[in-house]
C-alpha cells in the first residue's frame, strides 16, 4: 500500500497528478485499489480508475466520471456531474464509517443530469451540510446514511426512486430528510419529518 499525494488538479489515473510520469502505470505512478489518496488541497477527477484504497481530502472534491468504490474517504465532495451514470461503494472499515464528511457542503453531489443507480457501504454526516444532495436522478441508496451534526442527512431536488438502507439521525439538531418526497422502504431511527418520508 503506497500514499499517493495530488501535486496539482488533474485525474487521479495520471501519475502527472501526483509529480509523476504521465500517464504512467497504475500502482507505481497513480494510485490502485489499495493504495491511499491524498488530495493535497486540490480538487481531482476520477479519470479511469476503477477504485482506490482510501481518500483523503481537506473538504476538496472529487468529480467522478464513472462508477467507483471506496471503504475509506474522509473530507472529501464526490461529485456526479451531468451525463454520469454510477455506482458508489463507500463500504465500512471497522467503527471508521466509510465516507466521513463534516463540511457545510455537500458529502455527494449528484448534480442535475447525473445519475447515481446504487450506493453502498456507510456515508456519515457530522457538519452543518448534507450527506447526499440529490438534483438528479437516484436509484436507491441501499447503504447507510447517518447524520450527526446540524445537517441534513439526504435532501432531494431531482428523482430519487427508492431508498432501500438505513437512516440514522444521532444529533438532537440534525434533519433527516428535506426536499421533495423519497420514497423510503427502509430503516429509520432518530428525528424524521414524516411527511417528507413517502413510505
Amino acid at each position: 500500500m503506497t500514499a499517493f499525494t495530488a501535486t496539482q488538479a488533474g485525474a487521479i489515473s495520471d501519475g502527472g497528478t501526483f509529480g509523476l510520469t504521465s500517464p504512467g502505470v497504475k500502482g507505481t505512478d497513480w494510485p490502485n485499489e489499495t493504495d491511499d489518496l491524498i488530495f493535497g488541497g486540490f480538487n481531482l477527477t476520477q479519470g479511469s480508475a476503477t477504485a482506490v484504497g482510501s481518500m483523503v481530502g481537506g473538504n476538496n472534491t472529487f468529480t467522478l466520471t464513472g462508477s467507483f468504490t471506496c471503504t475509506d474517504v474522509r473530507e472529501v465532495r464526490t461529485i456526479v456531474p451531468n451525463l454520469i451514470t454510477t455506482t458508489l461503494d463507500f463500504g465500512t472499515s471497522g467503527t471508521d464509517p466509510g465516507c466521513t464528511y463534516s463540511g457545510t457542503g455537500r458529502a455527494i453531489d449528484c448534480q442535475i443530469g447525473g445519475i447515481v443507480t446504487t450506493v453502498t457501504g456507510d456515508v456519515v454526516n457530522s457538519g452543518s451540510g448534507y450527506g447526499f444532495y440529490n438534483s438528479g436522478t437516484c436509484t436507491d441508496f441501499a447503504g447507510t446514511l447517518k447524520n450527526r451534526g446540524s445537517g441534513v442527512a439526504a435532501h432531494n431536488a431531482g428523482t430519487w426512486t427508492a431508498f432501500t438502507g438505513t437512516l440514522r439521525v444521532e444529533s438532537p439538531a440534525a434533519s433527516a430528510i428535506s426536499g421533495t418526497a423519497i420514497p423510503f422502504s427502509g430503516t429509520i431511527t432518530g428525528g424524521i419529518l414524516l411527511s417528507q418520508v413517502d413510505a
